[in-house]
């Protein structure tokens, strides 16, 4: 007879709202379907799941059709790979069928991003480091080159929990990361954005100007990801060169501005409500490699609280001046 016991896996972030599923529904069929109880803590990618051997097995195998891709209690990994744009073409396929096929056969996750001002695309390729592995050999295959192996392609990064999300429920976080001029500020910039990576419901935004294309890049995939993205920036640095808002704006983005004679000069974001990060940095990358700045990062309530009651307040405020394009 099968014991009773726990099974715990750790999915992409961006897939726990299918595990989850409207109101919760999804997870409800599951339970009963196997007679098990399923439990995810708020803003985490953990998902833990109680009852008998087979019927944690059975569990596990729907999560992963659910949601297309293979988990375990390992962390995904993350590995990303430049190439040249017609390559990345040939991945892609005809209305999107090869990539399909891959992401079909190998069960991870696969993103492909055009670099801006670039003829090179980034291909992130997320999952199980076997089917990870499995997915490169595929594609190849389909480009004829050995990844890494000369100027047309790049492999430009291997991570795994570094570069996963947080948990921000888990434990009390209280840090504070400083960027220290010309200084090598990598970690702390990685640490950074793996706080904006681990938004699994709201990201709340309120910042001075944004320029830094790898932040606007992180804001733009947790958007996608179906995460409930609102910001307000300054109206007179949304219109500065190098400015990122236009772009987010046109990802879908929803956008306010101060539209006053002073300056819309915080620095803040909220993360599910239940994490803030706040500091002197811009998000610029003028800020984080040349400038002294420091960001505070809490999920203390006493201190999320009145910054989530203060960013309703100014997007109440600035109803009437949402950002548009103009010619």
């Amino acid at each position: 007879m099968s014991g009773l016991g726990k099974t715990t896996l750790i999915v992409p972030a961006s897939k726990v709202p299918l595990i989850i599923g409207k109101k919760g529904a999804t997870i409800r069929s599951l339970e009963e379907k196997y007679n098990v109880s399923i439990t995810i803590p708020k803003g985490s990618n953990e998902v833990s799941i109680s009852g008998s051997d087979i019927n944690r097995k059975h569990t596990h195998e729907d999560i992963e059709n659910i949601i297309g891709v293979r988990v375990s209690n390992h962390a995904p990994k993350i590995r990303k790979i430049k190439l040249d744009g017609q390559l990345a073409s040939m991945i892609v396929g005809k209305g999107g069928s090869t990539i399909k096929n891959i992401i079909h056969e190998t069960k991870v996750l696969i993103d492909i991003k055009r670099e801006e001002g670039s003829d090179e695309s980034l291909v992130i390729i997320e999952g199980l480091e076997e089917c990870i592995e499995a997915a490169i050999k595929i594609i190849e295959h389909i480009i004829g080159l050995k990844i890494g192996g000369g100027n047309e392609t790049q492999d430009i990064m291997t991570t795994s929990q570094e570069l996963g999300p947080i948990n921000l429920t888990e434990k009390k976080i209280s840090e504070v990361l400083f960027f220290m001029g010309k200084q090598p500020n990598t970690d702390n910039f990685k640490r950074f954005l793996r706080f904006i990576h681990s938004a699994t419901i709201t990201l709340d935004i309120c910042v001075f100007t944004i320029t830094d294309d790898d932040i606007s890049r992180e804001v733009i995939d947790r958007f996608r990801s179906g995460v409930s993205v609102r910001l307000i920036t300054d109206d007179n640095q949304s219109k500065t060169l190098g400015s990122d808002i236009e772009k987010l704006h046109k990802s879908g983005i929803p956008i306010r501005l101060d539209n006053t004679g002073a300056h819309m000069h915080h620095k803040f974001a909220i993360i599910d409500d239940i994490c803030v990060i706040n500091g002197s940095l811009n998000w610029t990358r003028q800020a984080r490699t040349l400038n002294s700045e420091n960001t505070v990062i809490s999920n203390d309530m006493d201190l999320v609280q009145p910054f989530i009651t203060h960013f309703n307040m100014l997007w109440d405020a600035f109803e009437n001046t949402k950002y548009t394009i103009t010619n």
